[in-house]
């Protein structure tokens, strides 16, 4: 596939992810599993934003929809009660990210 139509696939992947998640919260967080998926989701976009074919476009589309992710996430109080601890993994790794990133041209 060539490099663009493969960025075009990951902004659609990642657009859609997000849309689905945040559309069916209080499902998917009800799930066992859902700490592992967030994370699991978190760790492909901080792939995606590291990679050398990473356009300025993919990176912005990744910062947005990961921070509408984690605001809708705090503001319906998932980051509360029996998955608290994702909340300190998540902020461990945005932390990470953001120190990772902050010395490229795609800085968060």
């Amino acid at each position: 596939m060539d490099p663009i139509g493969m960025e075009e696939a990951r902004i659609r992947a990642i657009q859609l992810t997000c849309k689905v998640l945040l559309g069916n919260l209080t499902r998917i967080t009800s799930l066992k599993s859902f700490p592992d998926l967030f994370l699991r989701l978190f760790d492909l976009m901080d792939q995606f934003l590291e990679e050398n074919a990473c356009s300025d476009l993919l990176a912005e589309v990744i910062q947005e929809s990961l921070k509408n992710c984690l605001l809708v996430c705090e503001n319906f109080g998932v980051f509360q009660g029996p998955i608290e601890e994702l909340k300190t993994e998540i902020s461990g790794r945005l932390e990470a990210l953001v120190v990772k990133h902050s010395n490229s041209s795609n800085a968060l």
